[in-house]
């Protein structure tokens, strides 16, 4: 999701953007191009892009204001679970059901680096924000730290006793944020490789999760979403500052 304006793909093989507004929410775009079901989506940092994975393993890179597919990338051999876009250049990574991690080049629609080494389907990929390095967790619990530079596997983390459901990163600091089948959230040191913290969660397993991102509230809370509830965490505090909120059961889409 990015601001009021939220993407969700599905079945139908689909892309749909959906207007959030408090008392309506109003489709207000679908998309098609892909032939098998929608299993991942992110936005450009510009809002002017949504790049899509299928279950088919092609990556799909769609023009908001063309309304149509600019790029397809292909190269994975399963379902594509995960989607990233960097920061600060054209570049998208992506994680499959094949246990490989891909980053794209979308100038020249190519392949720049493929990273092997999970030894299960990747869940999640996320740039750190500096865009240098990359990070991925796997169905396995394992996450493990990238450098798009040297190309190489610099670290891991095996910590988490149940797969990798999100990553996120602190836009403000170093601090990576993991979300994990095992109903935990994990707080790590990047620039130390240390684990700083980890916070059960007792109601749900989280699904995804987002920073605050406006001034002056930037990196400050963390909002951790499943498919019963959202609750909201201070960095200041490192305690729940909003009482979860519950949602009431409905069919997800997948945001």
């Amino acid at each position: 999701m990015q601001g009021q304006v939220a993407a969700t793909g599905g079945d139908d093989n689909m892309v749909n953007l959906w207007r959030m507004r408090e008392k309506e929410t109003k489709n207000i775009m679908s998309l098609s191009g892909h032939q098998s079901a929608v299993e991942s989506i992110v936005f450009d940092p510009a809002e002017r892009k949504v790049v899509a994975g299928s279950q088919a393993g092609s990556i799909k890179v769609f023009d908001l204001e063309a309304g149509k597919v600019s790029r397809t990338l292909k190269g994975h051999m399963a379902s594509t679970t995960t989607v990233d876009y960097h920061l600060y250049g054209d570049y998208v990574a992506s994680g499959s059901r094949d246990t490989i991690v891909k980053v794209w080049d979308l100038r020249t629609k190519s392949c720049m680096q493929t990273f092997k080494g999970h030894s299960s389907e990747v869940t999640a990929v996320s740039f750190t924000p500096d865009g240098r390095w990359l990070t991925s967790g796997d169905q396995d619990g394992v996450i493990k730290i990238w450098d798009l530079t040297a190309g190489r596997l610099l670290h891991e983390f095996p910590d988490h006793g149940g797969a990798i459901t999100s990553l996120e990163f602190n836009p403000e600091e170093f601090i990576l944020v993991s979300s994990s089948a095992d109903r935990t959230v994990r707080f790590w040191d990047v620039q130390e490789f240390a684990l700083i913290g980890v916070t059960p969660v007792d109601n749900a397993t989280t699904t995804s999760m987002c920073h605050t991102v406006a001034e002056p509230y930037s990196g400050k809370y963390l909002f951790c979403c499943s498919q019963e509830s959202i609750r909201v965490w201070s960095y200041e505090t490192a305690i729940e500052c909003h009482d979860s909120v519950v949602m009431p059961r409905q069919k997800e889409l997948g945001i």
